[in-house]
């Protein structure tokens, strides 16, 4: 189970739940993902740090752009965007890979890549 909670221009939360006959085991998302993709956006620009993370669609009403499957495979569709500001939008595409070990779970990026597809 992912818990998911967006503000105007960033996604504030994100974490994933496992529930099992260890009991609930947990992990900030949000901070491994935005690490990962602010990592990539500085290697192809100067200002990331000014862009906000969000995953794309919650704020604008549509379903968000996440998704985890049975083998823990993640897949999201990321919106980096300056809050009111003219900048163009950077989406990106992010695979990640959640596994457990000794009691915690952890994650691991597989894919991330700038998106060719705007929406």
């Amino acid at each position: 189970m992912i818990e998911l909670l967006d503000f105007r221009w960033s996604t504030e939360a994100l974490r994933l739940y496992s529930l099992g006959k260890d009991g609930v085991l947990s992990l900030d998302l949000k901070s491994v993902m935005e690490r990962a993709v602010r990592n990539q956006l500085r290697k192809i620009m100067k200002n990331e740090a000014s862009y906000a993370f969000e995953i794309q669609g919650d704020n604008s009403g549509d379903p968000p752009r996440l998704a985890i499957d049975n083998r823990g495979l993640i897949k999201a569709r990321i919106e980096m965007q300056v809050p009111k500001a003219e900048d163009p939008e950077i989406y990106v595409d992010v695979v990640f890979k959640v596994s457990q070990r000794d009691g915690a779970l952890s994650a691991r990026p597989l894919s991330i890549r700038n998106s060719s597809e705007k929406h």
